[in-house]
């Protein structure tokens, strides 16, 4: 990577970076869940599909995913790397595209908001942990736990698409496939895996 690579990029936005990890990642780091409105939670045991969901499930990143993590949190560190740390990192391809971008976002505002919850979300994600308990879901990053509830919106086959809702009044669809011991968000290079445990 150049060094003029390091100031101009065309993908400075966080929303380009890394996708399935970023969205996951704050994800787990939103408010604490709060039940969801609407109609009531579907009973967990009602369907097969949904008691397959209960238990506790971690996550499991794949080669690729570890280094893609690896990358962000080593730009995410505080220090914020200087030039020549992130040229004798030697990152190519992909890896080198997302070190570009996420470095200038961090420099843009290195207190904010945004890269304050980044650096929280990266620093943790590879610990994170699903259990389904009845209707209650609980999502643990490190020392990070939220819990509250989830009802089934609709579900196909082994897709499944669920609802939270946030402290704040946000509401949030995760849609999952479920096969075996193995439960995903996403689909293509953004799917993250859990596994039981």
């Amino acid at each position: 990577m150049s060094r003029a690579g390091l100031r101009s990029s065309g993908h400075t936005r966080l929303g380009l970076l890394r996708p399935g990890l970023i969205r996951l990642g704050l994800l787990l780091m939103a408010p604490a869940l709060a039940p969801a409105c609407g109609e009531p939670a579907t009973s967990p045991h009602a369907r097969p599909e949904l008691a397959a969901l209960q238990g506790e499930w971690r996550i499991s990143l794949t080669a690729d995913q570890r280094r893609q993590l690896r990358v962000m949190e080593y730009v995410l560190r505080s220090p914020t790397p200087t030039d020549e740390e992130v040229l004798a990192a030697d990152f190519s391809g992909d890896d080198a595209r997302t070190a570009v971008a996420l470095l200038q976002e961090v420099r843009a505002a290195p207190t904010g908001p945004r890269v304050a919850e980044l650096r929280a979300a990266v620093a943790q994600l590879a610990d994170a942990q699903l259990a389904f308990d009845g209707d209650r879901l609980r999502l643990r990053l490190g020392t990070v736990d939220h819990e509250g509830e989830w009802r089934l919106v609709e579900a196909a086959g082994d897709r499944l698409r669920l609802q939270t809702r946030d402290s704040e009044g946000r509401e949030q669809d995760l849609v999952l496939e479920l096969r075996g011991d193995t439960l995903t968000f996403g689909e293509g290079a953004d799917a993250m895996r859990f596994v039981r445990r």
